[in-house]
């Protein structure tokens, strides 16, 4: 049902750009950053730097993550 007022929002889901060498996370930047979404940002960021990789991986990827509020 529609009633004329947004729903609040449950979840942002942020891309982020990880580049990986030697499994460790060397640079995370956000794909398409969106205006008033900089405190989401942040967290998907803090999160993308957190992430494991197998040692023997070395490259990039295009990470989705759901940001809360």
């Amino acid at each position: 049902r529609f009633d004329g007022v947004p729903a609040p929002r449950r979840e942002y889901v942020v891309e982020v750009l990880v580049e990986v060498k030697e499994g460790r996370v060397t640079d995370a930047r956000v794909f398409n950053p969106r205006p008033g979404a900089a405190p989401y940002e942040a967290v998907a960021l803090r999160m993308a730097r957190e992430r494991t990789y197998p040692e023997n991986f070395t490259g990039g990827e295009r990470v989705k993550i759901r940001v809360k509020p």
